[in-house]
C-alpha cells in the first residue's frame, strides 16, 4: 500500500456546493478543503474514478478537478490548479467545521497516516 504524503493543509469545513460533470448536476458535501483537493460526501453514484467535476459552493469561483480515490461514500478531488492560500482561509474562516472544545481543526501535511489512500487501476 502506497502512502501519500500531504502537499498542504486541510481544514474541515461543511460546504453545500453544485457539481458538474459533462452527464449530470449535483448538490454535494464539501468536508474538507486544502490548496490542492477536497473531499466529498453526498455525491451522486454514478460519478467515476478520474471524471472531471466542476464543484461551485455558493458565493465562490468554480473549482475544476478530477476525481482521484473513491471509499465508503467520500471521494476526493485534485484540483485543475491549486487554490490560492488566500482562497482556502477565506473558506477556512466562512465554513469551518469546529470540533471538540470550540477549536477549528486544521490537518497537517502529516495526517498522511490518518488516511491512507490505494491506487486504483483504470
Amino acid at each position: 500500500m502506497l502512502v501519500q504524503k500531504r502537499a498542504s493543509c486541510r481544514v474541515d469545513v461543511s460546504i453545500r456546493a453544485r457539481c458538474r460533470t459533462k452527464l449530470l448536476t449535483a448538490l454535494v458535501t464539501v468536508i474538507d478543503v486544502s490548496e490542492r483537493g477536497c473531499r466529498l460526501r453526498d455525491f451522486p453514484v454514478n460519478i467515476r474514478y478520474g471524471d472531471r467535476i466542476c464543484i461551485r459552493p455558493q458565493g465562490l469561483e468554480p473549482m475544476w478537478g478530477q476525481i482521484r480515490w473513491m471509499r465508503r461514500g467520500l471521494a476526493g478531488v485534485e484540483f485543475e490548479r491549486p487554490l490560492h492560500p488566500a482562497v482556502v482561509q477565506h473558506i477556512a474562516q466562512e465554513h469551518r467545521r469546529l470540533g471538540g472544545q470550540g477549536r477549528a481543526r486544521v490537518r497537517s501535511r502529516t495526517a498522511a497516516q490518518e488516511y491512507r489512500p490505494r491506487l486504483m487501476s483504470v
